[in-house]
């Protein structure tokens, strides 16, 4: 399985980075988020972008590097994160780190165009150095630990059944509504299941104590 990496623009956390950058085959730098790698010992493969928001003295530290760098004009349809998807189309597992935490209009819309990837059958997760975010489809079943803080949210209203085994709260094949907060902050209290049958869901995962914004 060829696995991809892409590094985006907001809260990036290049000491977890560099901890995860084996796991890969490739890796992108989606823009801003190609100063992650200023003073890291770790390049990425590519990095893509328009470049609106980099210094332009730390863009030719980066040149200077001998990374390929492959640039967009500044007024374009997509966002930099849906032109580093071209960049590992090719590829069957696809991460993504340094997408949460910007402004929400950002942070939605990363969201938005990651979960269209689990819709055309790759395999993808957020992984953010405290924060995890999982897909799931129809049929799908993940396993987690104890000691976590989980969330799920619904793509679509009343279309998911869910099943939940292992936490604070369980559940059996409950029918979920986008408009309702049920499933926001349960807890692993044993090696926990998530099943879901139906349309797809998005599972966030975190340590207990994380404070939120």
């Amino acid at each position: 399985m060829k696995t991809a990496l892409v590094v985006g623009a907001s809260n990036y956390n290049i000491k977890y980075i560099e901890r995860i950058a084996s796991q890969y085959d490739y890796i992108v730098a989606c823009d801003k988020g190609a100063e992650a790698f200023l003073n890291a010992e770790l390049t990425p493969n590519i990095i893509v972008g328009d470049f609106d928001s980099v210094d332009q003295s730390k863009l030719a530290q980066l040149k200077e590097k001998g990374i390929s760098i492959k640039e967009y004009e500044i007024e374009k349809d997509f966002s930099d994160l849906e032109l580093a998807l071209i960049e590992v189309k090719d590829y069957d597992k696809i991460d993504f780190t340094g997408v949460l935490g910007g402004s929400i209009s950002h942070e939605l819309v990363n969201i938005n165009v990651i979960s269209r990837l689990k819709s055309i059958g790759k395999k993808t997760t957020i992984r953010e150095n405290t924060t995890r975010i999982e897909f799931l489809n129809d049929g799908e079943v993940i396993k987690l630990p104890k000691g976590l803080k989980v969330s799920i949210v619904p793509f679509e209203d009343l279309k998911s059944n869910i099943s939940l085994i292992g936490f604070r709260w369980n559940l059996d094949r409950h029918n979920v509504s986008k408009y309702r907060s049920l499933t926001l902050s349960n807890y692993t209290v044993d090696t926990a299941y998530i099943k879901n049958e139906g349309a797809m869901i998005m599972v966030i995962i975190e340590p207990i104590g994380l404070k939120t914004r």
